[in-house]
C-alpha cells in the first residue's frame, strides 16, 4: 500500500511545489495565468477527459453514471451549506460568498483526479475521475458564474432566473463540459474513432495533470495564508465533510465497492482553483478562499493517505 500511495502522491506534491515555487521565485510570470488557465481548461483537460472516456467500453461509461450522481450531490451540498454559512457570518459578500462556496465544493480534479485514481485504482478508474471534471463543471460552477455575472450589475441585485438559466445554458459552450458530453454521445451510438486521431488527444491529454498541478501551485503562490476560523472550518469542510458525506452516501446505497472507493478519493481531493480564478475576473477574491486553499493542500499531506487507507478497508 505504502509504495502504491506514494507514486500516486508523490508527484501530484512535486508539481504542486514546483508551480508554487516558480511563482514566488518569479520564473514563472503570475502574469501570464490567465494563458495558462486557457490551456489547461480549453485544451489539456479536455482532451485528457474525451480520450479517457472514448477509450472505455459503454457499458462501464454507464456504470460511473449513478457515481456521478453521488458526487454531484457531494459537491453541491457542500457547496450549498459553505455559501450560506459565509452569507450568514455577514463578514462576506453574495459574490464572495459564492466564490468561496466553489472552491471548498468543487475538489481540484482538473489537476488531480486522473493521475490520482489511475496510480491508485489502475487505469479503469481514468473514466470516473474524468466525469468528476464535468459534474463540477455543469453543476456549481455555472451556480456560481451565474451569482457572480447578476452581481456585477448594479441594476440587478436581485435574483434572475433568466439570466440565471443563461448561465447555465452557456456553460455548454466550454470544452471542458462539451468533450465529455460528446465523447459519452460518440460511445453511445458506436462510433469509432481512427488511431491517429486517438494519438493526438492522448499526446494533448497528457499534457493536462503536469500543466494544471502547476497552474495551481502558481495559483497557491499569489495567495496569503491566514489561518482563522473560518479558513480552518472550510478546509475541515472540504478535506473530512465531503469525503465522509461521499461515503457515507455511497455505503447507504450498497455501491460497488471500486465506486466506493473512488468517489470517496475524489471527494477527499484538496480544495480547487476555478473558485479564485472566476473571483478575479468578477473582483470578488475572499481572503479565506485563498487560505482555505492553502491550508488544504497542507493538510491533505496527512488526509489523503488516510482516506486511501481507510477506503482500502471497506468491503
Amino acid at each position: 500500500m505504502a509504495p502504491a500511495l506514494a507514486n500516486a502522491l508523490v508527484p501530484i506534491f512535486v508539481g504542486l511545489l514546483l508551480g508554487y515555487w516558480g511563482g514566488k521565485r518569479g520564473w514563472l510570470d503570475i502574469k501570464g495565468v490567465t494563458a495558462l488557465i486557457a490551456v489547461v481548461m480549453n485544451v489539456a483537460v479536455p482532451c485528457a477527459m474525451f480520450s479517457a472516456i472514448i477509450r472505455t467500453p459503454w457499458p462501464a461509461v454507464a456504470r460511473a453514471a449513478s457515481a456521478c450522481w453521488i458526487i454531484a450531490l457531494a459537491f453541491l451540498v457542500i457547496y450549498t451549506a459553505t455559501y450560506l454559512i459565509a452569507l450568514r457570518s455577514g463578514k462576506v459578500s453574495l459574490s464572495e460568498s459564492a466564490v468561496l462556496a466553489l472552491t471548498i465544493g468543487f475538489p481540484n480534479c482538473a489537476a488531480v483526479a486522473i493521475s490520482l485514481l489511475s496510480d491508485l485504482y489502475g487505469p479503469s478508474s481514468r473514466v470516473l475521475a474524468s466525469l468528476s471534471i464535468a459534474v463540477g463543471a455543469l453543476t456549481i460552477s455555472p451556480i456560481t458564474l451565474a451569482i457572480l455575472e447578476m452581481q456585477a450589475n448594479p441594476e440587478n441585485r436581485g435574483f434572475d432566473v433568466r439570466k440565471f438559466l443563461k448561465c447555465i445554458l452557456l456553460s455548454f459552450k466550454r470544452p471542458v463540459v462539451w468533450a465529455p458530453l460528446v465523447a459519452l454521445l460518440l460511445l453511445a451510438v458506436h462510433v469509432s474513432l481512427p488511431p491517429f486521431a486517438l494519438s493526438s488527444l492522448g499526446v494533448l491529454g497528457n499534457a493536462s495533470t503536469g500543466t494544471a498541478l502547476l497552474l495551481t501551485g502558481l495559483i497557491l503562490s499569489e495567495q496569503k495564508l491566514k489561518i482563522n476560523l473560518g479558513a480552518i472550518i472550510s478546509s475541515l469542510a472540504k478535506i473530512v465533510v465531503q469525503p465522509l458525506l461521499a461515503l457515507g452516501i455511497c455505503l447507504l446505497l450498497h455501491m460497488e465497492i471500486s465506486t466506493v472507493r473512488q468517489v470517496t478519493m475524489i471527494c477527499a481531493i484538496p480544495a480547487g482553483f476555478f473558485g479564485l480564478v472566476f473571483g478575479k475576473r468578477f473582483q470578488a477574491a475572499p481572503a479565506v478562499a485563498g487560505s482555505a486553499l492553502i491550508l488544504t493542500y497542507v493538510l491533505s499531506l496527512a488526509t489523503l493517505p488516510l482516506w486511501a487507507v481507510i477506503v482500502t478497508y471497506i468491503h
